[in-house]
């Protein structure tokens, strides 16, 4: 079966219940390290719109976007600033396609790195934490952070752009912002949505038909609501009249008042996990 691509959209308000930038940079990290481990392709972060969340909305983004940076590339791609004062104490999310800097040497035709497109006179280049700029072939449409394919190997080497789709294995998640759940919901009108609620339907009692759902899509969109608001209260507000394909309560008889959105994300995906892979369907 070929692998669903997998996307998540929390709130611009997903930080609402936490205070130091410490906390609120302890909490993406934990989205961050759940989205890598069940291979998310996007995580959107949509406006909240029952107050201003814009500077948490752009401080999620920042954060989230540095932890998926290969680390050899984040100097080159973020300026020092004070909102990256504690993402560097996170553990690393050890995604493939974060390597480490590694010996020029031992890089081989074929090989896939990420790295910092630049022009060096009529030339481009790319940084690929190798201690060099390597030049690249073929046509350039922009600048900044790429995905390079190697064409040939040391001493005489080259490379070429390749889309985030080439790898085989899992190359990372990208970072959206989205206006509204309802143009969200738009853009997955004809793929599997799923709203997580606690008064959704319980997980166990839809299990088969959450399964065939999920396994007969190419995309699957998981929505979370803030920590104090749901989803559907959220869409509510902003007036939609787009709906998901499934509501469903991922964590049915929680031993908790409330469950925060890091943990649903969590929860969540690991349940996704185990439906996408179950063998008793179809």
């Amino acid at each position: 079966m070929p692998r669903i691509n997998i996307a998540i959209a929390i709130p611009s308000s997903v930080l609402m219940d936490t205070q130091h930038m410490r906390e609120k940079t302890v909490k993406l990290g934990i989205i961050a390290r759940a989205c890598s481990i069940y291979r998310v392709s996007t995580i959107y972060i949509y406006r909240d719109n029952s107050g201003n969340y814009d500077q948490d909305m752009d401080f999620s983004s920042l954060i989230l976007e540095y932890l998926e940076t290969p680390q050899y590339l984040r100097r080159t791609i973020f300026p020092i600033m004070e909102a990256l004062k504690f993402a560097g104490a996170l553990p690393p999310l050890r995604i493939p396609h974060h390597k480490t800097s590694g010996r020029i040497q031992e890089i081989e035709k074929g090989e896939l790195r990420e790295g910092f497109i630049s022009k060096q006179g009529a030339h481009h280049m790319i940084d690929a934490g190798l201690g060099t700029l390597i030049p690249l072939e073929g046509q350039i449409q922009s600048m900044g952070r790429a995905t390079v394919l190697f064409t040939s190997s040391y001493p005489e080497l080259k490379c070429r752009v390749v889309g985030r789709d080439y790898p085989q294995e899992y190359w990372g998640y990208q970072v959206k912002k989205r206006e509204s759940i309802s143009k969200l919901l738009k853009e997955y009108s004809e793929d599997f949505s799923v709203i997580t609620s606690r008064s959704g339907q319980d997980i166990g009692e839809v299990w088969t038909q959450f399964c065939s759902k999920l396994q007969n899509s190419k995309r699957v969109l998981f929505l979370f609501g803030s920590p104090k608001l749901g989803v559907q209260t959220i869409m509510t507000g902003e007036g939609t009249n787009q709906s998901a394909s499934m509501v469903i309560n991922t964590m049915p008889g929680q031993g908790v008042i409330t469950v925060r959105t890091e943990e649903a994300v969590t929860s969540s995906l690991s349940i996704l996990n185990l439906a996408s892979n179950d063998k008793m369907i179809n």
